[in-house]
């Protein structure tokens, strides 16, 4: 896509590596060249917009199915020379009945159960779309499938798998998650799971008939704060402490349908939002660990007084949407992590690198779809702002490269190896109304939002640490360094 290639060059210039911008040319011939390249490639994989979406996820969904045939024979081989090789967690994976391998690498929360912890056949991806589980919450769960009925999304009418609901979300108000039934199950709001047929055949060869059984995790965009395995946010509550008097959506007219699930969407941005500022003033302490440039340090700072801008404003919209002031509640302070300078360039590429890309790009498709004023103005300051975070953290990963060596360019290099796998998860059935108010009003739907983030793996941010390492990816020429 073009705006995936005019945010790369922008991300380039932005971020002041030389590195970075060797195999692209900022300004030059040979950089109009790729672009070209790459657009031509685009244009060959269907005749319009909607022939190329389709081509794409063709794509996304053979390479995903080609990992999962290379998992199940890696899993046979290991399970063969280690038959009785079980420790008690998460050993090497085997495939379960759908031929899906997994080793859980996402945080797992503090206290679960020990029914719960991973075991091999656990799926990596809730609907495929999920890449940044590696640094999200994640979990499973198994219970009635009463107990899952009341869990299941709003209007869903996705079929059943095994008789149980396929699909589960935290984004119930009141929240039904609570007792002991639902141990191990995350109560957030952003908590998204997906049927667990492995793990459910299982709980019921031992007697548990009716059991569902389900994999989790809380969504986490953008800069989550993390405490240990558990993504840190504030629960919302009644205020207008933290409203944006200036953004004011027209709401007059809107499907009440519309108006729900723009509240929600909305207020959940905002949450993590507030979240970032303390993830910022924490990596700051972080990088002042490492004695990191002073440039560094400042633009860390500054990133976090942004995020209290872009919280105040999804928190605006949100309150409008739901027609009541709300605030977000008390947050924990948590201390700056002990981590080494690897860990530190990591976690950095997956928040800031990953993270952040995708957030600027879906806010520039979102923008560009938008009609209502006080949400593209919202989308403008969050397009320029995640563009120059995503940017800071190109800098802070090509300065730990320059100081860490060969450990954190294997760390950096083993990223490469774990692109996100992307696949659009099923729509909520809606009048042509309320999908027009969800467009107008910011929101992608769900097979935009999973080529987005498609395009901003595969368009910019490979290539980018591609570049960076010296390397090659995805037919993506890297220049030596």
């Amino acid at each position: 896509m073009r705006d995936a290639l005019a945010l790369r060059q922008r991300l380039v210039g932005l971020a002041g590596v030389p590195a970075l911008a060797l195999a692209f040319g900022c300004g030059s011939a040979d950089g109009g060249a790729k672009a070209e390249g790459d657009k031509a490639a685009r244009k060959a994989e269907g005749k319009d917009g909607k022939g190329e979406r389709k081509g794409r996820l063709a794509e996304l969904r053979k390479q995903r199915e080609e990992k999962r045939a290379a998992m199940k024979a890696e899993a046979a081989d290991r399970a063969a020379a280690n038959v009785d090789g079980d420790d008690g967690g998460a050993a090497a994976p085997t495939p379960d009945s759908a031929g899906h391998g997994h080793t859980a690498t996402a945080p797992v929360p503090p206290g679960t159960p020990a029914q719960y912890l991973p075991i091999p056949g656990d799926p990596p991806f809730v609907d495929g779309y999920n890449p940044e589980e590696e640094t999200c919450p994640s979990g499973n769960w198994c219970g009635t499938k009463a107990l899952a009925q009341a869990l299941v999304p709003k209007g869903d009418t996705t079929p059943e798998v095994m008789q149980c609901p396929s699909r589960i979300t935290g984004a119930h108000e009141p929240s039904p998650i609570e007792g002991a039934a639902y141990e191990g199950l995350s109560s957030k709001r952003q908590m998204q799971g997906s049927f667990n047929e492995g793990r459910t055949k299982r709980w019921r060869a031992e007697g548990k008939d009716d059991a569902c059984c389900y994999h989790w995790f809380e969504y986490c965009s953008g800069r989550p704060l993390l405490d240990g395995g558990e993504s840190i946010v504030a629960q919302p509550r009644n205020g207008a402490l933290w409203l944006d008097a200036e953004v004011e959506p027209i709401v007059e007219g809107l499907p009440h349908e519309a108006r729900i699930a723009l509240a929600r969407a909305w207020l959940d941005d905002a949450l993590r939002e507030h979240a970032s500022i303390a993830s910022f003033a924490r990596a700051t302490m972080e990088l002042m660990a490492h004695a990191a440039p002073p440039e560094l340090v400042s633009a860390c700072m500054q990133a976090g007084i942004e995020e209290v801008d872009h919280a105040r404003r999804c928190l605006a919209l949100a309150s409008a949407y739901a027609d009541r002031p709300i605030a977000p509640g008390p947050l924990p302070a948590l201390p700056p992590r002990d981590q080494g300078l690897a860990q530190l360039a990591v976690e950095t590429f997956l928040e800031g690198c990953v993270g952040e890309t995708v957030a600027a790009l879906v806010a520039e498709r979102a923008l560009a779809q938008a009609t209502d004023e006080a949400v593209r103005g919202t989308l403008r300051v969050i397009v320029d702002d995640e563009s120059r975070h995503a940017a800071l953290a190109w800098r802070t990963v090509a300065w730990a490269l320059g100081q860490g060596g060969v450990e954190v360019r294997h760390a950096m290099a083993s990223m490469l190896e774990h692109p996100p796998v992307v696949e659009p998860g099923d729509e909520p059935p809606s009048g042509a109304a309320v999908r027009q108010a969800l467009r107008a009003h910011g929101r992608l739907d769900a097979v935009a939002l999973a080529q987005t983030v498609s395009d901003a793996w595969h368009d910019i941010v490979a290539p980018m640490l591609a570049n960076l390492l010296g390397r090659r990816v995805a037919g993506v020429a890297a220049t030596s360094a």
